[in-house]
């Protein structure tokens, strides 16, 4: 059972690097989620999660409070190119810093997770020009 479970993750962890694209800041308006997953919102924890913003532990660019979303080829290459920043410079964005991405007008990426965190940033930061959130990119 153990080594048909490690098989798994060792599978699971090689796609996981193969799409993995970077890291980069994203602007909140340019992040979404499914639609069937809007009433998973639990209002009392995205509430806490702003109090702890509003203590100065908000902390968007620790790896652990990334947010995972998807994003199709052909869009990373404009957005690239809208950015002035190289494939490369992405893929190794974690040693130097993370760069603002700009997406395509209208381009939004599906979120794999953060959906409280993503909430409580875009009310936190409901009246800042600094609205955006680190974001690790998946090809879709």
């Amino acid at each position: 059972m153990d080594f048909a479970n490690d098989q798994w993750d060792e599978r699971i962890d090689a796609e996981r690097r193969l799409k993995y694209k970077g890291s980069a800041r994203i602007s909140l308006e340019n992040l979404s989620f499914s639609c069937h997953d809007a009433d998973k919102l639990d209002s009392k924890f995205v509430h806490d999660l702003k109090e702890r913003f509003e203590s100065d532990q908000c902390f968007r660019l620790e790896v652990r409070n990334h947010i995972p979303a998807t994003i199709d080829q052909t869009v990373l290459n404009g957005a690239l190119q809208l950015s002035s920043i190289s494939a490369d410079a992405l893929q190794n964005s974690g040693l130097n810093g993370y760069p603002r991405l700009t997406l395509p007008d209208g381009c939004r990426l599906v979120c794999l997770d953060g959906r409280h965190r993503l909430q409580a940033a875009s009310e936190f930061f409901k009246f800042s020009d600094d609205r955006w959130w680190t974001v690790d990119l998946y090809l879709a």
